[in-house]
């Protein structure tokens, strides 16, 4: 019943703010009421809370099997709509059935085979523009690469080379392709839906992590809804190497001094670094690569404070 503490992991954050910017985009074009979001809350309920606040016509279920961790949630519990679900995602998907549209995030701690079945599973149930998350671990494995092959061989490319596997951002790539395939297997192309790609990423927290975000779509509407999203900076709409998340640890000061720079014009990492005046990270190019990145992502950065109660 260990739980990372994702409420103070910047890059979950941003994450979680990404998926906040693709329910903003599809408010536009749908009634947000008819959506239903169901992920895995964990003891604070941080996505559930920020869906809520950001979009509060959405209704929010939290599935979780373990006992005390739901003691956990009903403690934190900031809402009497928020429904608390006792039971493994197993058991709920097989009584599941869907009413209306969703917003699934299957927010994966590892790595197993289950989880591409369950994203088979949900993509096969729920409605048109339903919007589907996934983030699994992606650290290469430490297990040879005839066995990762033997796992995940039905999901696997054929082009998947033994490489893939010793390099974190070749891992993520192949990642992004385990699920593409997976989404084609549950809707196959001889049916009318599709997984429509809209985001995909990877990052640290504590581990390597791997997340990717679609829609599922009638073949025929693909179009429209990537012009929906085309605008969106972070887009990726035709399954593009996924998008690294990696900004600095920068304290309150740090930021309050950079803020009067932002936005930048060229997002380079240069003119902040020239602006702090020294390095963040041992590295030189590591150090202008984290401060691009925090030009990217700097209004998703989240402020942590400490309160003495």
């Amino acid at each position: 019943m260990k739980h990372p503490p994702y409420h103070l992991r910047v890059n979950k954050a941003i994450d979680r703010f990404l998926l906040m910017e693709i329910l903003d985009i599809l408010k536009r074009h749908c009634d947000l009421s008819d959506y239903t979001y169901y992920g895995f809350g964990g003891p604070l309920l941080e996505d559930c809370r920020l869906i809520h606040n950001r979009c509060p016509e959405i209704k929010i279920v939290s599935i979780e099997k373990n006992e005390q961790t739901l003691k956990r949630q009903k403690f934190h519990r900031f809402s009497k709509t928020l429904g608390l679900v006792h039971t493994d995602f197993a058991s709920f998907l097989a009584n599941f059935s869907s009413n209306g549209r969703e917003i699934f995030w299957l927010d994966y701690t590892d790595l197993k085979f289950g989880h591409f079945e369950d994203f088979m599973s949900v993509l096969g149930k729920v409605s048109e523009e339903s919007v589907v998350k996934i983030t699994v671990r992606a650290e290469p494995p430490e297990k040879e690469w005839e066995e990762f092959q033997r796992e995940y061989d039905q999901v696997l490319p054929s082009s998947a080379k033994r490489t893939a596997i010793k390099r974190p951002v070749l891992f993520a790539k192949l990642l992004q392709e385990m699920i593409h395939i997976a989404s084609q297997q549950a809707l196959p192309a001889s049916g009318e839906s599709v997984f429509q790609l809209l985001d995909s990423s990877y990052y640290s927290d504590q581990t390597q992590m791997a997340s990717i975000t679609g829609i599922v779509c009638r073949e025929r509407e693909v179009s429209e809804i990537k012009h929906w999203f085309q605008g969106w900076q972070f887009a990726n709409l035709t399954w593009q190497e996924p998008r690294e998340i990696d900004v600095p640890i920068l304290s309150t000061k740090e930021r309050l001094h950079l803020e009067k720079y932002m936005p930048t014009k060229s997002k380079t990492g240069r003119s902040l670094s020239r602006a702090l005046g020294y390095r963040i990270d041992d590295k030189g190019p590591r150090h202008i690569e984290k401060l691009r990145q925090y030009e990217e992502f700097y209004q998703y950065y989240p402020y942590f404070a400490r309160v003495s109660i």
